[in-house]
């Protein structure tokens, strides 16, 4: 997918170091109720927190914009919708094995969610592989779209922020508050 020289430099220069700051941040997790202002337009957001009690992760989302939905019938995780009624963030767990139960390392799990990108079309402009997680975001079907995975004990949970370039100004401040408590 060849997409317009600005377009990929814009992507570039607001999610590029975003990301970086992202990848290595190690803080705490963040309290049930919170609130936090984007530094682009001083706009201040109430956060509600979604624990998964079966795969042991927690992430705050902005709970003024995004409405959590019911927990999947199996319990893997959960999504967020818009006032759109579009899923904004998804996040879910799911065991690191095959189906014939074979351990999946999270080295193998980045270059498979790679290659599912690179087979869509989507055009990734950022990817980095750490010990415990990877991030990758970029642009698929006009949409801009963060993923962050952590592995965790014999599990791997995965948060994916997927928004309209038109929203880029409502949810690229959000995407280093969501990520950040995605532990």
């Amino acid at each position: 997918m060849i997409l317009n020289p600005i377009k990929r430099l814009l992507c570039v220069l607001v999610l590029g170091p975003l990301l970086l700051l992202l990848s290595c941040n190690q803080q705490t997790p963040a309290q049930t109720e919170s609130i936090a202002s984007d530094n682009n337009n001083n706009t201040q957001h109430s956060f509600g927190q979604y624990c998964n009690s079966r795969f042991g992760f927690c992430i705050d989302y902005p709970k003024d914009i995004l409405e959590m939905q019911s927990e999947s019938q199996s319990g893997d995780g959960n999504d967020f919708m818009d006032n759109k009624n579009v899923v904004v963030l998804t996040v879910f767990g799911r065991r690191n094995e095959t189906p014939d139960g074979d351990e999946i390392s999270l080295s193998d799990q980045f270059k498979n969610d790679i290659q599912e990108l690179d087979t869509t079309g989507s055009d990734i402009t950022y990817q980095k592989l750490g010990k415990k997680l990877y991030v990758i975001s970029g642009l698929k079907n006009n949409k801009i779209f963060y993923r962050k995975t952590i592995l965790l004990k014999e599990a791997f949970a995965f948060a994916i922020m997927e928004y309209q370039q038109s929203d880029s100004l409502i949810y690229n401040p959000l995407v280093a508050s969501v990520s950040n408590s995605f532990k």
